[in-house]
């Protein structure tokens, strides 16, 4: 199988981000998940280390809005050998089948 990445660009998204994770860890296919974390200050980033400790967190100081924290989730897949890198909002929910069928 390819090795694929879904980055996920998060900022202040705590009331959907648990929900959002979890339907990309439960992925029929598999992929590493790549939180973009945009400095929230909303306790995003404690649920991220108390719930997900797994997942790979890239921290930043500031809110680099959507395309700033894709470039930088996309940066790191390229930089990793990634081959393909699907793109997911932190409030969205994504059938088990999703990444399969892309």
């Amino acid at each position: 199988m390819p090795k694929a990445c879904v980055v996920v660009p998060n900022w202040n998204g705590i009331d959907s981000l648990g929900t959002c994770l979890d339907s990309l860890i439960a992925q029929s296919a598999t992929a590493t998940v790549i939180v973009v974390e945009n400095g929230s200050s909303d306790g995003s980033q404690q649920l991220l280390n108390r719930d997900y400790p797994k997942l790979t967190v890239l921290y930043q100081d500031k809110n680099l809005g959507f395309a700033g924290g894709v470039n930088v989730g996309i940066r790191y897949a390229i930089d990793h050998g990634y081959e393909y890198v699907a793109l997911f909002n932190n409030d969205a929910v994504a059938d088990k089948n999703w990444l399969k069928q892309l």
